[in-house]
């Protein structure tokens, strides 16, 4: 401390020493025009409600100060998260297990999946995502829900006990393609590979979310221009296609997923799905096209209602 400062000799801003760093209480220096609640040289707070606040909700973002009202019970209604101030009322979770009806608190993996595999048990929501077993087999799939449909989202890989079904041949050297691609079917025999609660969809059915299923199939298996890889195993629902002459073509461009409506007498209706990023310049685009029904596809299965 200076000398002049020991002997109370000043130098004084408004309410400070510039020097030394001490208040007095006068010739403040008030926020907002001069009359808010808080000093902006020294940051005393003005006596309660003689100054003005900048209240934002339950709270002066100036000085702090508090007032019991307009509090952000719509963030959360339990507590304000502007003042802490706790309401006495409790999250109401009764319609959806992760999301309170009363504000915008959200939770996560409370739902109850146990009892049903697609509605929880505690609050009826109904399930976007989750898997099924095929009981034939055992082997295990994982669906979506896209609108009202509950759609497979893997290819099938169920080898029936009659009928014609092929392996993708990628050279005749890849031992997962069954993995990677699940089986192509005629179409007789998609007909009738559906587990018990699935079936093969109609072309009807396939129209309302086929957009939406392209969208998924996009953005789950890729990245970029290439298949997402996963443990070192590449995943792809785009299964290519077995020609009558039984050639093998466009996995990992193309998807051909049957439908169940007929087309005359010796074809049949698919989706395909065309991988936007691809060149379109022969002509290729996504939506449902007709195939002789001794072409291999891919099955795609909907749940029953």
């Amino acid at each position: 401390m200076s000398i002049k400062c020991a002997l109370g000799l000043h130098p004084w801003g408004g309410c400070k020493c510039y020097r030394c760093g001490k208040t007095r209480d006068r010739h403040h220096s008030w926020n907002n025009g001069n009359i808010g609640c808080k000093c902006t040289v020294c940051g005393k707070k003005r006596d309660k409600n003689q100054g003005i606040h900048q209240w934002r909700g339950c709270k002066c973002i100036s000085c702090d100060e508090i007032r019991d009202e307009h509090h952000a019970w719509h963030l959360d209604c339990t507590e304000c998260p502007l003042c802490h101030k706790k309401s006495g009322e409790q999250h109401d979770w009764s319609n959806d297990c992760e999301k309170c009806s009363k504000c915008e608190q959200t939770r996560i993996d409370k739902h109850d999946w146990t009892k049903n595999i697609e509605v929880c048990a505690i609050c009826g929501k109904a399930a976007d995502k989750g898997t099924f077993t095929d009981l034939r087999d055992g082997r295990k799939y994982q669906w979506i829900r896209i609108r009202n449909q509950v759609i497979m989202a893997e290819n099938l890989a169920y080898q029936p006990p009659s009928g014609n079904y092929w392996i993708y041949n990628e050279s005749e050297h890849s031992d997962n393609s069954v993995e990677t691609f699940g089986y192509l079917y005629d179409w007789e025999t998609a007909n009738k590979v559906a587990p018990e609660g699935w079936h093969l969809p109609t072309a009807a059915e396939w129209k309302p979310v086929a957009k939406d299923f392209e969208k998924f199939v996009m953005e789950k298996f890729y990245t970029e221009h290439w298949p997402k890889k996963e443990a070192g195993n590449s995943y792809n629902m785009l299964g290519g296609w077995r020609n009558p002459r039984g050639i093998c073509s466009y996995a990992r461009t193309d998807a051909y997923l049957w439908s169940s409506t007929e087309s005359g007498p010796e074809s049949a209706i698919a989706l395909k799905i065309y991988p936007a990023f691809l060149d379109e310049s022969y002509g290729a685009s996504s939506g449902t096209h007709v195939y002789e029904r001794d072409y291999g596809l891919s099955v795609i299965l909907f749940r029953n209602y």
